[in-house]
């Protein structure tokens, strides 16, 4: 089990991820734990986050804007690259896909106040030639208690095999009769204006070229853009 305890979350870096394209994954992931100190919310940015996906302007905490929920993936996404980074994580950072995502808003959060943040990895059994999952866990801890918890899945690494479908995920696949709500369009760029918010700069949200180096037919937003 490894730790560290930084005093500030680190913030990504497109050029280590890149780095991390040498690892020849093999096996199963061994597991991994970091801790980090997080300060206190940045209000600024809060008020950036808020402003970007329109949340209502009145919420407000102990006289500051409230962190929308989405809002604490993007510490909880630093900490996780921080940990896949680590060289005990085998699998390249680069390309990997968020496929799953679970959070819940356990206890009122502080933005005033600093936090515990924890963020460990679960891998899944090593299957050959089928795709790879790993499962990256964490929690903000305020005062003693877990203000916030985050699950997340991502594929590390496309298997040979064509995964089959289940009835139920073929069921679930079928749109049609499901009724619109909302559509929202969203230009070649959307990607880009929120990695410059966010972070994140996973290459398959940013460009058709770099989309395609990772085995995509064009960019794809980021899941928790469509979350928030």
């Amino acid at each position: 089990m490894y730790k560290a305890n930084p005093p500030f979350l680190p913030s990504g870096s497109l050029l280590r991820a890149l780095t991390t394209l040498l690892r020849k994954p093999h096996g199963t992931q061994p597991p991994l734990q970091h801790q980090f100190t997080q300060p206190p919310a940045n209000i600024s940015h809060v008020e950036q986050y808020r402003g970007f996906f329109d949340f209502h302007p009145g919420d407000a905490f102990l006289g500051t804007p409230v962190c929308p929920l989405s809002y604490h993936y993007l510490g909880t996404q630093r900490a996780q690259l921080a940990l896949m980074m680590n060289t005990h994580f085998i699998y390249p950072v680069a390309g990997m896909v968020h496929v799953g995502n679970d959070m819940r808003q356990l206890h009122p959060y502080d933005p005033q106040q600093s936090a515990l943040l924890t963020v460990w990895v679960e891998a899944e059994p090593f299957l050959p030639n089928e795709n790879q999952f790993v499962g990256l866990h964490s929690q903000l801890e305020q005062q003693g208690r877990i203000v916030v918890s985050c699950n997340s899945r991502y594929l590390a690494k496309k298997g040979h095999k064509k995964p089959r479908l289940k009835p139920t995920m073929k069921d679930a696949a079928s749109v049609s009769s499901w009724p619109v709500i909302h559509r929202w369009r969203l230009d070649a760029a959307a990607g880009r204006r929120y990695a410059a918010l966010s972070g994140d700069y996973n290459p398959i949200h940013l460009w058709g070229w770099s989309a395609k180096l990772f085995g995509f037919s064009k960019p794809i937003i980021q899941g928790m853009d469509s979350v928030a």
